[in-house]
């Protein structure tokens, strides 16, 4: 069976394995698994040399934090996504409970989304959204881009059971991929994190925030997490990484990563 980027395939409960499933995920052109990919999170009016430096340095993607833009217009949002397409791109809208800054109704959140799927290679909808979660799934699905369901938790690691439900509940609403980010303050938070990464059977970007989370963000793809956020200037979640940081932290501790990388720009990527 041929895989068509960003669409989604049911997952037998029989044939799962810690995240596995009987086809590859794409973001764009590039195969998600089992090298880490670098997505750098960015907001309105970066410079063209800077998106140009992003890409030279081997990052994979950008995140277009669309919710932090100056001007949420589809007309300007639209021009802002060109801008950037150097790298395949994620939209994100992030809503205000789950750490976002949209202000403004869900059914206007969900005509821009709607607005910018066949612009982009994925959503990402936090699932906690439940007016408008399912239906962007299913446009993501009709575009072709990856749907990608979040969850994020400002307060606390839970331990690996619940983060195991969090990420199958992102899956029911239709992702492709679950995202899951929480709050480290102890080792312990890494352990559960760490354990709940290695076990899942769900298709995952596991991400760690706050005082532990940089260290999640180097470790957690060895075990199965498929994308790693990093800032570009002013981080957008706590814990973040510049990319210049995690594309070198990368380098020296994935040898896959490093040969496949080896052509990128050692001063664009901070090579030190």
């Amino acid at each position: 069976m041929e895989r068509q980027a960003g669409k989604s395939y049911t997952i037998g409960e029989e044939n799962r394995e810690p995240n596995r499933g009987p086809v590859m995920l794409y973001l764009g052109a590039v195969t998600l698994g089992p090298v880490p990919r670098v997505v750098v999170c960015l907001r309105d009016n970066t410079p063209p040399a800077t998106l140009d430096a992003i890409a030279a340095a081997g990052a994979d993607a950008v995140e277009l934090r669309i919710d932090e833009f100056t001007d949420q217009s589809p007309a300007y949002v639209l021009e802002q996504i060109e801008r950037a397409r150097r790298l395949p791109i994620i939209a994100t809208i992030r809503g205000r409970l789950e750490g976002g800054a949209w202000n403004r109704s869900e059914k206007e959140r969900l005509e821009l989304y709607r607005a910018v799927a066949p612009h982009v290679q994925a959503l990402d909808i936090e699932f906690s959204s439940l007016d408008i979660a399912f239906e962007v799934m299913k446009i993501a699905a009709k575009s072709g881009a990856l749907a990608i369901g979040s969850y994020h938790n400002f307060t606390e690691t839970p331990v690996p059971e619940i983060l195991e439900e969090c990420a199958h509940q992102g899956h029911v609403v239709g992702a492709d991929v679950a995202k899951v980010a929480t709050l480290c303050t102890t080792c312990e938070d890494v352990l559960h994190l760490a354990t709940f990464t290695a076990e899942s059977l769900h298709p995952l970007i596991s991400v760690g925030m706050g005082p532990y989370g940089a260290l999640t963000r180097i470790i957690l793809p060895a075990l199965g997490s498929l994308l790693v956020y990093a800032a570009c200037d002013r981080p957008t979640a706590p814990g973040q990484l510049s990319y210049q940081d995690t594309i070198a932290f990368l380098r020296a501790f994935y040898p896959d990563y490093n040969r496949e990388k080896a052509g990128a720009s050692p001063e664009a990527a901070g090579d030190r």
